[in-house]
């Protein structure tokens, strides 16, 4: 195992990008870029799941982390409503990643499911 100030080295050059672009590339390829059969095929190649209760609604996730950064890029669309949601955590000591990744899929799950907390969660933020 590399030493963690290699590892943040390293980290700290892979190539980069913002959650404003992460998420619209989600909406560009539910919404633009994929026809149904490639959206069925993108569902498995991002772990993708139909939601069970709307047969027709697609919930994409792609995430990806380092010892000191964890990215997520969610997508949701059902007949009423699309959203598309990307987060980036950046933590150089790599200690509250741990206690993070411990709570962040709930959080992410909760963001796409649960209207309450998404309406929270965006007040919060404002």
């Amino acid at each position: 195992m590399l030493h963690r100030k290699v590892q943040l080295t390293i980290t700290n050059r892979f190539a980069s990008s913002t959650t404003k672009q992460y998420s619209n590339l989600m909406i560009r390829l539910g919404n633009e870029l994929l026809t149904k059969s490639e959206k069925e095929l993108f569902n498995e190649i991002v772990l993708g799941q139909k939601i069970k209760e709307k047969q027709d609604d697609y919930f994409w996730y792609k995430g990806d982390s380092t010892p000191f950064v964890i990215t997520s890029a969610i997508y949701k669309d059902s007949k009423n409503e699309i959203i598309s949601v990307s987060l980036f955590i950046k933590d150089d000591q790599g200690m509250d990643l741990i206690w993070i990744s411990n709570t962040f899929n709930d959080f992410i799950q909760s963001i796409v499911t649960d209207m309450e907390f998404r309406k929270m969660v965006k007040t919060f933020l404002q």
